[in-house]
């Protein structure tokens, strides 16, 4: 999946097959995340998010009311992957979910990025997706 023209952010950077331990990391604030090598930051240490959670006065990403209708339903998921993708086909197996997951939740919260530019993704967020499309 890595040779598409937008994308943001490589879902191998999050399928390190590292464990899963949640509310386990003292670098977490909001109790939801995971250990996930590298790539440990919490929803709360990224601005665009922190004010995303902060309109529902929920601790973490994850427990907002957007999260799981933006970025786990699928239905939202298969839609979003046509838009994304056009001309390729819809295969509806786990690894798209999270493909597409991760892309609607930089999509969510800081918008379109343009071609070639990634962010960090939050670990809870992560971790969920990973557990919902497992």
């Amino acid at each position: 999946m890595s040779g598409y023209n937008d994308f943001m952010f490589y879902e191998s950077d999050y399928e390190d097959g590292e464990s899963d331990y949640e509310g386990t990391c003292d670098w977490c604030k909001c109790d939801h995340c995971s250990y996930i090598g590298e790539y440990n930051l919490c929803c709360q240490d990224i601005p665009k998010i922190f004010r995303k959670t902060q309109e529902y006065g929920v601790p973490c990403i994850t427990l907002h009311p957007g999260f799981e209708p933006v970025v786990l339903n699928d239905f939202v998921l298969e839609t979003a992957y046509c838009g994304y993708h056009p001309y390729k086909n819809w295969e509806n197996y786990y690894p798209q979910y999270r493909y597409t997951a991760y892309r609607q939740l930089v999509r969510w919260c800081w918008g379109y990025l343009g071609k070639n530019n990634r962010v960090q993704l939050p670990s809870c967020a992560i971790s969920k997706i990973r557990r919902t499309f497992n």
